[in-house]
């Protein structure tokens, strides 16, 4: 299986069914951008949080460097710390 399966796979344990979609693909010379939005319902154990039936929504780009219409290096940022907010792992605000 594919790590990009593997992944997948993992995703739908942990948030059912996700939905992932595609707001932008920009290409230019070798490299290639990919702005998408994800949504799902937590229905599995994810860094130590038991499932809390909450739905989330974020985003993130993947920049992907092609070479002979393959990637060869990828890089991703997704909203790692929206994430965990709404899953109420870390809190929405800090107060001083």
């Amino acid at each position: 299986m594919s790590s990009s399966k593997q992944r997948h796979a993992a995703l739908r344990q942990v948030y059912g069914e996700p939905r992932f979609v595609v707001e932008d693909l920009i290409a230019e010379d070798d490299k290639v951008l990919l702005r998408w939005s994800f949504t799902g319902k937590h229905i599995g154990p994810i860094m130590g949080v038991n499932p809390t039936g909450k739905q989330i929504s974020v985003g993130g780009m993947n920049l992907f460097q092609m070479a002979g219409g393959k990637i060869v290096e990828f890089w991703v940022n997704a909203e790692d710390l929206g994430e965990v907010q709404q899953l109420g792992v870390v809190p929405t605000s800090c107060r001083r």
